[in-house]
């Protein structure tokens, strides 16, 4: 039986994730953004626990009973310290009837929240390039409530690429009473295509503007056709953002949604087929890809996934960078031609890789202090506004 419940002042809390010892959650606010009443396919999504409010991300909804979301927000606890690629690994999925989510532009006590039914998350469990996770609710949400937004499965972000933020974290680092109201930011552009970022990333990942902080992990990439292309991973002080693409994961995408549609009953969405325009439509966003590494690159070039060199084109080389064949891409060789646009010459490797940013933390500007009472949904209002102030008081940076 589908239920609704309301989660209260949630508003005044939102900003920071939740952590107790034995649970934690990377999260990431749209800095310097407006209201954003058009995007209402982005959802905040709570974790609500035994042990009351414990973190919330934000999402988007790509189906009618789906939405994305980060593998980190779904997890129950996660290692200490900063993501390392190859390192960090995610730990299991916390139970489906803790997660809810709304799209409410502003979220208060009147707030009602679609309750989840099953958490997916990509097979591997890696903190860089698995970052990725699909939640199905137990009821579809009405078409007057939200339109679900496409994913852009079949092509990744361009190097040069405009895209929007939209997010329901803080406005501005330390700032946790802005949390809780939806905000976009557009015009922020893809620094770096998926395969030719270099470290701190996976080859399935791609840096985008600054612009976000807590609250936003989960939140999507959305391209100038509004087609979510990247779902937000983590960051490094309220900036420097990394994001999973979307394309990397099309067909467990495609999975989950055929899935989520039977359980919704009603047809899967036309972009099941594989393609994120319907026959016979295209979109603006296809004439970006293709620059800088983008979507139209050639297989077998620079940006394309490899695990050995034969699957490089002559004058190419993989280039991983945690060593390991698993997120492997293919460079070029620098040894004898300039790089292109947006790439040097790593002189260790003698490739073309793109500068990266300083360092990155593990997806959060600051953690919190979670609420150690049980408490039902309905009383969660009456100690909000006292968790605020101890959330301030244990703000801390989240180390690399």
């Amino acid at each position: 039986m589908w239920r609704r419940a309301s989660l209260g002042l949630l508003a005044v809390l939102c900003g920071c994730a939740a952590r107790t010892p034995d649970s934690g959650r990377l999260v990431q606010g749209i800095t310097g953004g407006v209201a954003d009443s058009e995007h209402t396919a982005v959802f905040l999504v709570a974790e609500y626990t035994d042990q009351g409010l414990n973190a919330f991300c934000s999402s988007t909804l790509i189906a009618p009973n789906l939405i994305l979301t980060a593998h980190h927000c779904v997890v129950g606890a996660l290692p200490s310290g900063g993501v390392q690629c190859g390192v960090t690994q995610f730990g299991p999925a916390v139970a489906a009837t803790e997660l809810f989510a709304s799209n409410d532009e502003v979220v208060d006590q009147n707030t009602v929240f679609y309750p989840a039914q099953a958490v997916d998350v990509p097979p591997g469990g890696d903190g860089c390039g698995f970052d990725l996770a699909l939640i199905t609710l137990a009821q579809t949400v009405p078409a007057a409530s939200a339109t679900p937004t496409v994913p852009r499965i079949d092509r990744r972000a361009a190097s040069g690429e405009t895209y929007t933020a939209s997010g329901y974290g803080e406005d501005s680092s330390g700032s946790a009473d802005s949390a809780g109201s939806r905000r976009e930011l557009s015009d922020r552009t893809v620094v770096c295509a998926p395969g030719t970022c270099g470290q701190p990333a996976a080859s399935s990942e791609f840096f985008g503007g600054d612009g976000v902080c807590e609250g936003d992990s989960g939140s999507p990439a959305l391209d100038q056709d509004g087609k979510v292309m990247g779902v937000l991973s983590r960051g490094y002080q309220c900036a420097q953002p990394i994001y999973s693409s979307v394309s990397a994961w099309s067909d467990w995408i495609i999975s989950v949604a055929t899935q989520a549609a039977q359980v919704g009953g009603y047809q899967p969405p036309f972009w099941t087929n594989g393609k994120s325009d319907p026959a016979g439509a295209g979109g603006s966003a296809g004439a970006a890809a293709g620059a800088g590494g983008g979507a139209g690159t050639t297989p077998g070039e620079q940006g394309s996934s490899c695990s050995k060199p034969s699957d490089c084109s002559v004058g190419f080389g993989c280039y991983s960078p945690t060593g390991q064949a698993s997120n492997g891409y293919c460079a070029a060789d620098c040894t004898s031609q300039a790089c292109g646009a947006g790439l040097s010459c790593n002189s260790n490797f003698k490739v073309c890789l793109a500068a990266a940013p300083a360092s990155h933390d593990s997806g959060s500007c600051a953690f919190v202090a979670a609420p150690r009472e049980s408490r039902s949904l309905g009383a969660l209002a009456l100690v909000l506004l006292a968790l605020v102030g101890r959330a301030r008081a244990r703000r801390r940076r989240v180390p690399e």
